[in-house]
């Protein structure tokens, strides 16, 4: 892969992927789209997304390995989807409160 592409990959791909969710994240909770079902399939599809990446270019070659740590990598996503999914509601929750504006 020449160097440009894997540097844009490695630098690049993550910050615009978070964006794009987060602004998609603001979208559902400014009531322009209901939470279920677009809360999940963004959730979802970033981390897809993210996962495809890591195994085409890795930022660490071993890590394509299997270090024994499964039950710590699913524990890892099953905190981590929590969080994204109780943030979501949580803004849902507190919008009426706070002015959120329209993007």
């Amino acid at each position: 892969m020449p160097s440009l592409i894997k540097s844009t990959i490695r630098y690049a791909s993550y910050p615009v992927i978070m964006g794009l969710s987060t602004y998609a994240l603001l979208e559902v909770a400014s009531c322009k789209l209901d939470y279920w079902p677009y809360t999940p399939l963004i959730a979802a599809t970033g981390i897809f997304i993210v996962a495809t990446l890591e195994k085409i270019q890795p930022f660490e070659e071993k890590w394509l390995e299997d270090h024994q740590d499964t039950i710590v990598d699913i524990l890892h996503a099953t905190f981590s989807i929590g969080m994204i999914f109780l943030t979501a509601e949580i803004i849902r929750t507190f919008r009426h409160f706070v002015n959120i504006p329209v993007i």
